[in-house]
């Protein structure tokens, strides 16, 4: 198994970053792409079955976005792919809490994870872009609930 999990490691190191934080960060780009990737096939197999196209070509969109970024990445291109895979990973985030009632969705604490991995991938100043685009994103959310313009409106617990 150990033998499996080193054959596999040395194959995403493939693209010949020389840079260790840069090896990293291609390693984690291809991992968590490849793991999206696998699970966007899983959910769309079921979304077949049960006949849901708009589900499904929104599986097929997810699939292909981190299909893109892992081949960026085996074409040396670190920095697009970093920057497509956190802007999908935003837009997809802001959508399904949009389409489920609005920033009380359970799935809004996904936003800090978000951030966790654009420290990761991101210079600082890319950062700091990044951070102030999910507020912008959070501020979008909070005022599309406000006015009513979700799916599924906030109705706040009784007191």
């Amino acid at each position: 198994m150990n033998y499996l999990i080193q054959k596999i490691r040395l194959w995403m190191q493939g693209p010949g970053y020389t840079d260790t934080d840069e090896n990293l960060s291609a390693i984690y780009l291809q991992s968590l792409s490849a793991l999206i990737i696998l699970s966007g096939f899983v959910i769309g197999i079921v979304y077949a079955f049960e006949r849901h196209s708009f589900y499904l070509l929104m599986t097929a969109s997810v699939v292909l976005i981190y299909a893109m970024v892992f081949g960026l990445v085996r074409f040396g291109k670190l920095r697009i792919a970093s920057n497509l895979f956190l802007i999908a990973a935003l837009g997809l985030l802001t959508f399904g809490i949009f389409s489920s009632g609005g920033i009380h969705s359970s799935s809004s604490i996904m936003y800090p994870v978000i951030l966790l991995f654009a420290s990761l991938l991101l210079d600082r100043r890319s950062y700091i872009v990044y951070s102030l685009l999910i507020v912008a994103v959070i501020g979008f959310v909070i005022y599309a609930e406000n006015q009513g313009l979700t799916p599924i409106p906030y109705v706040p617990d009784p007191p």
